[in-house]
């Protein structure tokens, strides 16, 4: 249960931080217009995609931990079927 709780997490961590790269450098382009005057466009894309990012992750990472703990035959693999 340790070990899988690890990988959920682990995982989605790096997925967070990959969306959150991605879509501040998209927020900027796309989406920086629309930031308040006296801000920066560059600052405005951080700020939204953070708390985006960090919602996104909790949620994500709770959801997963919670479906691995009813349904844990969808995160092991069948080693019979498999052959290892």
């Amino acid at each position: 249960w340790k070990k899988s709780t690890g990988y959920i997490i682990l995982a989605t961590i790096v997925g967070t931080i990959a969306r959150y790269f991605w879509h501040t450098i998209a927020g900027y382009y796309f989406w920086g217009q629309y930031a308040p005057e006296e801000m920066s466009p560059w600052i405005y894309s951080i700020l939204m995609n953070s708390a985006s990012a960090l919602a996104t992750g909790v949620f994500t990472a709770l959801l997963l931990i919670i479906i691995s703990q009813t349904t844990s035959k969808l995160f092991t693999p069948n080693r019979t079927r498999y052959g290892y």
